[in-house]
């Protein structure tokens, strides 16, 4: 993630390398405030970490789309969650990581 920003931002947004970023989380609803805040935005990496679509507890209404829009990295697209969706815009480079047991 931080080869990725370093990479994109200094590409596309003329950004130095101490002032990129990448976004770190593990559920759909903590997107919310990435999306409103500002800060999610092309090409600013995106780690969700410890990912879980199916738990409940996280996003209880994680459907089929969309797990299609959370993947699509080129295309981008709203994801309803909890009192305010979550808009991902196109180009935002995503790694998952989950530890199923």
């Amino acid at each position: 993630c931080v080869y990725w920003a370093v990479s994109y931002q200094g590409k596309f947004y003329a950004t130095p390398a101490d002032k990129t970023y990448y976004l770190q989380c593990n559920t759909v609803d903590m997107l919310k405030e990435f999306s409103q805040g500002g800060v999610l935005k092309s090409w600013v990496p995106l780690f969700l970490d410890e990912f879980e679509a199916a738990d409940a507890r996280q996003q209880g209404i994680m459907g089929e789309n969309s797990l299609k829009v959370l993947c699509d990295v080129w295309e981008g697209g709203t994801i309803r969650a909890r009192n305010h969706d979550v808009i991902i815009p196109p180009h935002v480079p995503r790694v998952f990581a989950a530890n199923v047991s």
